[in-house]
């Protein structure tokens, strides 16, 4: 949360300051001016609509990080089943052996369907860190005790 949090605020400043900038100048606004009362409701219009570009920044973020997850979990699944499909992350083949080694198919299932509903939930809009805990809960219910 806190990566995809870094990753959105990274590409926002920047990118903010600059077009609030050129809103201001093309309403007029001297630089470092006060902004007048008829131009504010529009100047606070820009700012909702880059708070809403920012949350929409790092729920994404968020999801990609999620979609990788999902890549890894399936690929252990496929180990697991003996699958002789082509694994998406072939770079780290031994750790996914590893994995696929110290856990059941069900127990790769049930993370793979709590990333699912984690992902589902952030897109209808659940607070990302309460989607990203309901998640860790789920998965770590289906492990047995002193598990993998």
């Amino acid at each position: 949360l806190e990566l995809a949090g870094q990753d959105a605020k990274a590409f926002a400043v920047q990118r903010d300051a600059d077009e609030r900038e050129r809103a201001l100048r093309s309403l007029g606004v001297q630089e470092g001016g006060s902004i007048p009362p008829q131009l504010r409701a529009q100047i606070r219009q820009l700012e909702e609509d880059q708070k809403r570009r920012a949350t929409r920044s790092l729920r994404d973020g968020i999801d990609r990080i999620l979609v990788d997850l999902m890549s890894l979990h399936r690929d252990v699944l496929l180990h697991q089943l003996g699958a002789d499909l082509p694994q998406v992350n072939e770079a780290i083949a031994p750790r996914i052996a590893e994995a696929a080694g110290a856990g059941s198919a069900a127990a790769s299932l049930a993370v793979l369907d709590a990333v699912g509903v984690a992902r589902r939930r952030i897109n209808g809009n659940v607070a990302p860190a309460l989607a990203l805990e309901a998640m860790l809960v789920s998965i770590t219910r289906t492990r047995p005790a002193g598990g993998a």
